[in-house]
């Protein structure tokens, strides 16, 4: 089972995940009973308490797949250039957009980076090259966003 996956069945069901300072998952409800902590680095290290049978059943099987199956897609922010300004860092990136494939947006600072019209999955990247290799001078702009390419983290995956 994906992380992905796995968070999004828990917020259906009313839980919340959080990543503890000891590398583990807990699952928590303020209205709902029952808590679980899984490792995010060992397959099979778990502890569940009074959580519902669905709910528990799912945590468990996250528990016991293997770490290695647990990664999504990996996750990217293109970027084209940046500048530190007074009030911070300001970013030049590609985005993802509704009209356009994909366009650049400026004056981007840290905190938007993770705004999902931000971050491109690994098919996401080769579309944009695809894109990029179209247009004029495709190429070199095609080697820029190759340049730019930078992982995007999240710490509860």
């Amino acid at each position: 089972m994906k992380t992905s996956e796995f968070k999004k069945f828990m917020e259906q069901t009313g839980y919340a995940i959080h990543t503890t300072g000891k590398g583990r998952f807990a699952i928590t409800s303020e209205i709902l009973p029952g808590e679980a902590y899984i490792n995010t680095s060992r397959v099979g290290k778990y502890q569940i308490d009074n959580l519902p049978e669905k709910v528990a059943s799912v945590a468990q099987d996250y528990a016991w797949t293997p770490i290695a199956e647990r990664k999504d897609e990996k996750r990217w922010n293109v970027v084209i250039g940046s500048e530190l300004q007074v009030g911070g860092t300001f970013y030049t990136i590609w985005s993802k957009g509704n009209i356009k494939p994909c366009y650049t947006n400026d004056s981007v600072v840290s905190s938007e980076l993770d705004e999902p019209e931000n971050i491109f999955t690994d098919s996401e990247f080769d579309d944009l090259i695809t894109c990029l290799k179209s247009l004029p001078n495709g190429d070199t702009y095609a080697k820029i966003a190759e340049l730019g390419k930078r992982e995007v983290v999240d710490d509860c995956l």
